[in-house]
This record gives structure tokens, C-alpha cells and sequence, in this order.
């Protein structure tokens, strides 16, 4: 196995600002240079986002290396497995996805619905892989999972990326081209997050049976202007970008219950799950984002999952039928 803090000093010194040292290059990919000192000297495990960080920070300036970094860095994480790392790393970690995974647990009946939004990655794929398997079968069992992916198909943003490429490299005045250059860049974040929500749906889909009770659907963003390519994006706001909101809806002794949950990536790459109150975060007001999708399942106790049932959804339910005014932004079916 390389040495990770030998290709840490490696990539400090290659960075295209200075000065050329480990705080300077920590700051410079978003992460604190206590995490960066705890990866180095191997206190805490070397993350999916952290690799992901570093190779956005390199492949604007040289794609080649990027990619060749990104694989060595991988090839690292997942040798570094082996080690057990301090209590707290761990406890945290476990923390979170214990508690999330109760509540899979308490969701595992029909008439159960699971609203997730996700503006980040999905960490159960590669970091917590049983909690694919809790929530198939979860869905077996009769629960209702949306997946909602708020920032459009990867074709749209590919779409949007190529187009802003080609416009921002026609620019001749140096400031503005390093502007547009960093538009264009953080196209990637947001094609590798719709990539990696798309291959979660994929697995789930994969590992149902045509006897499972429940479903899950993945639902992305379409935009009015979708057609003129140029639309603009949801802005990224400070509470969304480590993290992802849940809308439970679930039956137990006192009757239905709603819950809000969200699972935030903090600044040591440790992970919560937090239950918020109804004081702090409306539930209605949650609702409204994935109208009407929710509204259609209270109703019939299934998401739609077909253009003909989202259209019926959208012509019973939508803000269109009640005020007469559409929604900026409309939930489609993922093409997959």
C-alpha cells in the first residue's frame, strides 16, 4: 500500500497556490487542517468525500492526474478498512446510522412513506452497505421510499455543463474566464451526486422482487425552462450541501405520525442523524417541496411512479389545481 502521507505531501506541493503547506491546502479544498493532520498521521480514515474534494480541487488544472490521484486514494480507503481507528470516529459514525437504521426498522409496514432529498451523496452504497439491504426489506414489507434529486438529470446537466464550457472559453478578459471557468467546474459535483443517487436507485431496484409490498421511485427536478437548456439551478443554500432531509410518515400505537430527520456530514467528515421538531422545521413546509407526490400518496398510499400516475398526481394536486399558478420547479421520473 503507498504511503498516504507521502502522496498528501506530494499533493501540497503540487497545488497551483501558496504558500505550499498542509493548513494552506486544507483550507483550499474546503476541510479543516485538523482533519487533514488526523487523515495524515492515520487518527481518522481517509473519507469518499475528502478523495472527492481533492480530486475537484486538481481536475481544473490537470484531468490526467486527477483521475490517476483519485484511483490511488481509492485503492488507499479501501485497504485502510482493515484499521480500526479512535472511539470517537467510530462512534459517531455508528451513532448515526444505528439510529437511522431503527428507523428503517420502524418503517418496515405497509402504509409506511420515506421521503429522502438528497443535495450530497449517498454514504450507503460504499460506506454502510446493510443499510441497502434493512431497506429492501423495508420495501418488501410495504414501505414507500421517493428519492428526490433536486438539481436535474444528469443528460440536463451535462447539457449545462458542455454549453457553459464552450461559452466561458470564448471569454478573452482574465478575470471573467477564471469566473465562468469556476461556474462551469462545479457542473461535476452535481453530474458525480445525480450519478451516485442514480446507481443507489439502481441497487435498490435490483434487489426487489415483484412480490415486495412497497416501492421506490426516484424522482428529479425539471425546471419550466428546461427546454432553453440556460435554466438556472436551485441555489445550494448553507443547511443542504452535507446534508439530506427525510420525511417519515409511519403508523403506530397513537396513530400517524410525521417526523422530519436530517443526516449531516460535519466538519471532521463524521456523520448525524437529528429527529428536528415541528418548532424548527414545519412540517407542511417540507411537504410543499415534494408536492405533490406526498399528497398523492396519503390519498392512495402509494407514490406514482409512471408519467400517467405523476400526471394524475400534478392534475388532482398540484398548486395548479389549487391557486391556478404552477410550481417553478416539477418532479419527473428518473429516465433510468
Amino acid at each position: 500500500m503507498e504511503d498516504l502521507s507521502l502522496i498528501l505531501n506530494e499533493i501540497i506541493q503540487k497545488n497551483e497556490n501558496s504558500p505550499k503547506t498542509m493548513e494552506f491546502f486544507a483550507k483550499e479544498i474546503g476541510i479543516s487542517n485538523a482533519q487533514l493532520s488526523r487523515i495524515k498521521s492515520k487518527k481518522s480514515p481517509l473519507s469518499e468525500n475528502v478523495i472527492n474534494k481533492i480530486y475537484e480541487y486538481f481536475v481544473r488544472t490537470d484531468k490526467k492526474y486527477a483521475l490517476e490521484l483519485k484511483e490511488r486514494l481509492n485503492k488507499i480507503r479501501e485497504e485502510e478498512k482493515v484499521f480500526v481507528y479512535d472511539s470517537k470516529v467510530i462512534l459517531t459514525g455508528n451513532t448515526a446510522i444505528d439510529n437511522y437504521a431503527r428507523l428503517l426498522e420502524k418503517l418496515s409496514q405497509q402504509n409506511s412513506l420515506l421521503i429522502v432529498e438528497y443535495r450530497d451523496f449517498p454514504v450507503s452504497l460504499g460506506r454502510f452497505p446493510h443499510i441497502i439491504e434493512l431497506s429492501v426489506e423495508a420495501i418488501r414489507n410495504g414501505l414507500c421510499i421517493g428519492l428526490f434529486q433536486p438539481f436535474g438529470s444528469r443528460e440536463a446537466l451535462y447539457k449545462r455543463h458542455n454549453l457553459f464550457g464552450e461559452k466561458s472559453s470564448k471569454l478573452t478578459e482574465p478575470n471573467k474566464f477564471k469566473n465562468a471557468d469556476k461556474i462551469v467546474n462545479s457542473y461535476d459535483y452535481l453530474i458525480r451526486l445525480a450519478g451516485e443517487v442514480n446507481n443507489l436507485y439502481q441497487s435498490l431496484k435490483n434487489k426487489l422482487t415483484h412480490d415486495a409490498k412497497g416501492q421506490v421511485v426516484l424522482y428529479e427536478a425539471e425546471y419550466q425552462n428546461e427546454k432553453k437548456v440556460m435554466g438556472a439551478l436551485p441555489s445550494i443554500v448553507a443547511s443542504g450541501i452535507n446534508s439530506k432531509l427525510y420525511y417519515a410518515s409511519f403508523l403506530d400505537s397513537t396513530g400517524y405520525q410525521t417526523k422530519i430527520y436530517e443526516w449531516i456530514s460535519t466538519i471532521n467528515d463524521e456523520f448525524l442523524f437529528i429527529e428536528r421538531s415541528n418548532t424548527t422545521l414545519n412540517f407542511n413546509a417540507v411537504k410543499m417541496q415534494f408536492n405533490p407526490m406526498i399528497t398523492y400518496w396519503e390519498q392512495k398510499k402509494r407514490l406514482p411512479e409512471t408519467e400517467k400516475e405523476i400526471n394524475e398526481a400534478n392534475k388532482e394536486f398540484s398548486l395548479k389545481t389549487l391557486f391556478g399558478v404552477d410550481e417553478p420547479v416539477k418532479w419527473k421520473l428518473c429516465s433510468l
